[in-house]
């Protein structure tokens, strides 16, 4: 079985715990190193505005914030999204040092649709 990333890793892991076996060393080593590359991915993301950004639009499409029951199959694909989206935000957090990257990220979103949204608005003006 080819391992080829931490999350396959750490399914493994869990997999071997409930069997009652445990992971070597060199296993466990190789998922603090994959979980520390990616942490340090998320950082490269987080320094700039754009990445920021990317990362809350993923989140809110993901509509982590908002209850994904509704009754019916369609509840299955929410609750998928859910979980893609509470990956990218708990990556997010834990690289960005904390849950106030998600208030700048926000700000961030929501200044760059302000900005685009009075573009747009100038814009018809000027067409008047």
């Amino acid at each position: 079985m080819i391992i080829n990333d931490y999350i396959g890793l750490l399914e493994l892991s869990e997999a071997a715990e409930k069997s009652g076996k445990s992971l070597s060393d060199d296993k466990v080593k190789l998922l603090w190193e994959l979980y520390q590359k990616n942490i340090d991915d998320y950082r490269a993301v987080l320094k700039t505005p754009e990445g920021r950004r990317v990362l809350w639009r993923l989140i809110r499409r993901a509509r982590f914030y908002s209850h994904g029951f509704i009754g019916n199959s369609e509840a299955f694909y929410r609750e998928g999204l859910q979980y893609i989206g509470g990956a990218v935000h708990n990556d997010a957090t834990t690289a960005g040092g904390g849950h106030a990257i998600l208030d700048v990220m926000q700000q961030e979103e929501e200044e760059l649709f302000k900005n685009e949204l009075e573009k747009l608005t100038n814009k018809q003006k000027g067409d008047d």
